[in-house]
């Protein structure tokens, strides 16, 4: 999958050659950028959110056209793709993690009919690491997961993103009568369940349902 600066790269790059014809100075005097900061932008150097905006201006681009993929390009199908942002938080799968936060540090990309066919919507999504082993073999320390916040509503079983006491974890929840929630580990042999009246006065918030994960192998 990936990520929103190699898709804003392959973006520049395509510009350059079918806008400027492969000129860099033309196409760095349309940004009002000095040669070697444009070239270094075709190099190595990441391009973020202010300098995507501003190719998008001098290209008369609609905004957020650097974000995305366009067409088909050396015999890859054209596929529709939307951005999901990467929350600089850490979700505890273990005794919690304190809440600082919950600054974008990036962007991944999802399949467009990926998302819609399971009936998201992309401004409810959000993505977060998880640390610890409470979740384990289920979710491994230091998987990514996907997060829908429009899901709140506690479906037994399911594993969701919850804030309590101040701290961030990611829990299976199963409802139990009157207004208390049982709050599981999958490695119940280490992390046995515990049970939260959710109308005490203790913090207890399900901030969305965890819908799909990955990982590093």
């Amino acid at each position: 999958m990936l990520d929103v600066y190699t898709i804003r790269k392959e973006n520049l790059l395509y510009l350059l050659e079918e806008r400027w014809g492969g000129v860099k100075k033309a196409m760095g005097d349309a940004i009002e950028m000095s040669p070697s900061l444009f070239h270094a932008y075709t190099a190595e150097k990441p391009i973020g959110p202010k300098m995507a905006r501003r190719i998008e201006v001098a290209a008369e681009l609609p905004h957020g056209w650097m974000d995305h993929t366009h067409g088909k390009r050396e015999g890859f199908e054209e596929i529709d793709v939307v951005t999901v942002p990467v929350f600089d938080v850490e979700a505890s799968a273990g005794h919690g993690s304190l809440v600082e936060s919950e600054e974008k540090s990036k962007e991944l990309f999802f399949r467009y009919d990926w998302i819609t066919e399971r009936g998201f919507h992309q401004s409810h999504l959000g993505i977060i690491r998880v640390k610890g082993q409470s979740m384990e073999p289920t979710i491994p320390n230091g998987a990514v997961i996907l997060v829908n916040r429009e899901d709140t509503e506690i479906k037994n079983g399911r594993i969701y993103v919850l804030r309590y006491d101040d701290m961030l974890h990611v829990k299976r929840l199963q409802r139990l009568p009157g207004s208390l929630v049982q709050v599981i580990s999958d490695n119940a042999a280490e992390y046995p369940p515990f049970v939260v009246d959710i109308n005490s006065s203790v913090e207890f918030q399900v901030l969305g349902r965890v819908v799909w994960l990955g990982r590093e192998l």
